[in-house]
């Protein structure tokens, strides 16, 4: 079995969340309030109309009953019950982002991921800042 490497920052910017809500059918049972849609919440199956709230700009969710937040990732983790890397790996099919996303595993000797911290090297002669 081929491992497949994803690109997490990739997906997020390919899939919003609404296209996620759009898949699992629940886009019309929300409201659209401006730039946030509002309803229930999907992840716990709650009742109250205001409990869920989506971002459109952020491309977020928050729950104020469950406290459940997050991105596509983290929702599609939650309403599947997997971890990260499986959801984002259904994500990935479920929207054939086969080429955008997902690529073989980069070299090991290949620049590190944005955010990561950098090494330093020590001076020559011993010094230390």
């Amino acid at each position: 079995m081929t491992s497949r490497w994803v690109n997490y920052r990739e997906l997020k910017e390919a899939v919003s969340l609404e296209e996620v809500l759009d898949h699992y059918g629940l886009l019309s049972g929300l409201t659209r309030r401006g730039d946030n849609l509002e309803g229930a919440c999907p992840i716990h199956g709650g009742h109250s109309p205001r409990q869920f709230r989506v971002s459109a700009t952020k491309n977020a969710y928050h729950c104020f009953s469950c406290d459940a937040g997050g991105n596509i990732l983290d929702f599609v983790a939650a309403m599947e019950d997997v971890e990260i890397r499986p959801a984002a790996l259904l994500l990935v099919d479920w929207f054939k982002l086969q080429r955008t996303a997902v690529t073989k595993r980069p070299r090991k000797n290949s620049l590190a991921p944005a955010g990561s911290p950098k090494r330093r090297k020590a001076p020559a002669n011993g010094a230390h800042r």
